[in-house]
């Protein structure tokens, strides 16, 4: 099996994002991890975090805290922040696409058009 760097392949991620789990308001690196298989060639795309117990539970907690501070925020100041997760997806549409079908082994095809 060829092994290919998540990093270089994605191009616009630190490898701790491909890697880890954000909860916490931070990333966290797992205890264990498992590769993840591009279906259509065999070659690893990288290695991610496998969440325990624990790191569910503190998901959890954590979510239930930041959705207060969510519910708590003005209607505008919550459209910024999926305003600017659009502009991320538009800005990285084709690498987003791309990675999409290379972990699920589909079809570009398939896929939406630019």
């Amino acid at each position: 099996m060829t092994k290919t760097s998540a990093q270089d392949a994605a191009g616009f991620l630190p490898e701790k994002y491909l890697s880890g789990m954000f909860y916490g308001n931070g990333w966290t690196a797992g205890e264990d991890t498992t590769q993840a298989i591009e279906p259509a060639t065999g070659k690893e795309l990288g290695q991610i975090a496998l969440a325990n117990a624990e790191d569910v539970a503190e998901a959890a907690k954590s979510a239930r805290r930041t959705q207060r501070e969510w519910a708590a925020l003005t209607p505008d100041a919550r459209a910024e922040v999926f305003l600017k997760a659009l502009s991320i997806g538009q800005t990285h549409f084709e690498d987003i696409v791309t990675w999409l079908v290379r972990e699920s082994g589909s079809a570009r095809a398939k896929g939406p058009s630019s």
